[in-house]
């Protein structure tokens, strides 16, 4: 069997509930997995609540909201009331700015930096242990590197959304980096000139 290509895929038969008939389809060769995850809507309301708001969000904001209007609806529409933003130093200004319309928006914000206590910095399972004591419903990731958001995020059990993707480099907007390598532009050849004939 093939591993799941999705990224390969396009079809994308599975988001209108269909699937392909291929090996690398996770709709067609994983079926109980689908099942499985019926059954966890049918038993958990909050999940079930979660993925419906988020399918609402996406209908209605896809390419008209800009993300943080994404998150703080997703807030009001799940009756969060308590925010948790993380960020990295480099973002201090950036997290300041997410916080304050967070604020404004009538949620409850409490921020958190990473790499406190550099000398003798702190595990992210203690960093995460700390801000669980302050009760949040939604972890916002303002900008932690690849490392520490992988880290620090395995010790969370609430939702957790990405609002900024750090990468200095890029001025953290990482996808410019497809967008600028050549693999990109032949894709965008094959795909927009050569299939649909576009110019």
């Amino acid at each position: 069997m093939k591993p799941i290509q999705c990224s390969s895929c396009f079809k994308q038969s599975c988001s209108g509930g269909g699937y392909q008939e291929k090996d690398y389809c996770a709709s067609y060769t994983h079926r109980e997995v689908f099942e499985a995850a019926r059954q966890v809507y049918a038993a958990d309301p909050e999940t079930a609540n979660l993925a419906r708001q988020a399918a609402i969000i996406e209908s209605k904001g896809y390419m008209v909201w800009p993300r943080l209007k994404d998150t703080i609806e997703l807030a009001r529409r799940m009756e969060y009331s308590r925010i948790a933003v993380l960020f990295c130093p480099d973002l201090t200004r950036e997290a300041r700015k997410t916080c304050r319309i967070l604020e404004e928006s009538g949620l409850e914000v409490v921020s958190r930096i990473c790499g406190v206590g550099k000398s003798k910095p702190q595990t992210p399972e203690a960093l995460m242990s700390e801000l669980k004591g302050r009760n949040p419903e939604l972890i916002v990731n303002a900008g932690l590197c690849s490392a520490c958001e992988a880290e620090i995020l395995q010790y969370t059990d609430v939702p957790v959304t990405t609002y900024i993707a750090r990468d200095k480099r890029l001025n953290h907007y990482p996808a410019s980096a497809v967008y600028a390598s050549g693999k990109w532009r032949d894709w965008a050849k094959e795909i927009y000139r050569d299939k649909i004939g576009l110019e």
